[in-house]
Order: structure tokens, then sequence, then C-alpha cells
């Protein structure tokens, strides 16, 4: 009941806050805007007041697109891994082509950021 009485009153101080500007501009006689009516703000649930079972099918479907991303990151990863090896096959032994260089750069930035997610879950 309480609950309910501090929502109304803060609905009501939104409303006044919004809407007074509006009424006066009328009442002092200076020129209104023509735009509509301000809508009001949405308000969220907060975290906790969500159902176990919707916050369990958002956890499942977050913990889903964080392996999707995870499964491309290590496909990436494997990918530049065999382009660097294909390169080395190709170069003489005795010198290292800047390209070679660039690409361990790269897998060693994806293979941090890899590892980062895989060891904080996300």
């Amino acid at each position: 009941m309480k609950f309910a009485f501090h929502r109304a009153r803060m609905a009501l101080g939104m409303a006044c806050l919004l809407y007074m500007p509006a009424a006066w501009a009328q009442y002092s006689g200076a020129p209104t805007q023509s735009s509509p009516m301000p809508q009001m703000p949405v308000m969220t649930m907060p975290r906790q007041h969500i159902p176990a079972y919707i916050r369990d099918h958002m956890l499942k479907e977050q913990e889903r697109e964080n392996q999707a991303k995870i499964q491309k990151e290590a496909n990436r990863l494997l990918a530049l891994a065999q382009k660097l090896h294909d390169l080395l096959l190709k170069t003489n032994h005795d010198v290292l082509p800047a390209a070679a260089i660039a690409e361990t750069r790269e897998i060693e930035k994806l293979a941090r950021r890899l590892h980062s997610r895989l060891k904080n879950g996300h």
C-alpha cells in the first residue's frame, strides 16, 4: 500500500514537472509551442522484480550469444594461425616478412581477447 502511494505521488510529481511549463506559458500570455504533449518516460522493472523464468531465459540467451562470439573468435584465431603458418612456409628462413609480424600482432591481440572472454565468462 505504501509503495503504491509513493509510486502515485512520483507519477503526479513527474506530470507536474512535464506539463507545468506549458500551462504557465498559457497563463502568462507567452506564445506556446505547437509541439504535441511530451511523452511520459517509460518505467522499467528493477532486475529483482523480473520473474525467475524470464530472468533464466534472458541469461540463457545471453550465454548463447557469448558462446557464439567465443566460437567466432576461436575460428578467426585458427584462420590467422593457419595463414601465418602458410606464410612462414613460403618465405626464406633467413628473412622474416613484415606481413608475418603484423599477423603475429593480430593473433596475439585476438588470443588475449579470447582469453579474457573465457576467463571472465563473457
